[in-house]
């Protein structure tokens, strides 16, 4: 992109510079999010795929936890200028997740379809 012209007094376009790094990490969290969305959906998918290995169920579900935990507490930041009706709908998602890998915690018969399909939902929003 390049540096801003300087203004008459020497100094870059402070502002469309800053909007810059913005509109970067924007762009760089977004990329962090899905990436971390595909470790946790291939976490799932594993887990499903190796029904017999407590250790990849407790993984999968470890690693979703812990993600949506995150993405709950970011969106629920005050820094954070989602519009309300957006940040109400992902707090919902993410409540739901949470209860359901809780429902996996205690259930080992329940495999991680619905919770791999909302992941790729988002996943793909975030590409």
């Amino acid at each position: 992109m390049g540096r801003p012209a300087p203004n008459a007094t020497g100094v870059g376009n402070v502002h469309s510079s800053y909007a810059e790094i913005l509109d970067d990490s924007a762009v760089e969290s977004r990329s962090r999010e899905s990436r971390a969305m595909r470790l946790s959906i291939t976490a799932m998918e594993e887990a499903d795929a190796d029904r017999a290995n407590p250790g990849k169920r407790a993984t999968a579900i470890y690693t979703v936890s812990r993600l949506w935990s995150a993405l709950l507490e970011d969106i629920a930041s005050p820094q954070n200028a989602y519009p309300a009706e957006l940040k109400a709908q992902i707090i919902s998602i993410g409540i739901f997740i949470l209860r359901e890998c809780e429902a996996l915690r205690r259930d080992t018969r329940r495999d991680f379809e619905t919770l791999t399909e909302i992941c790729r939902i988002i996943e793909k929003g975030l590409a």
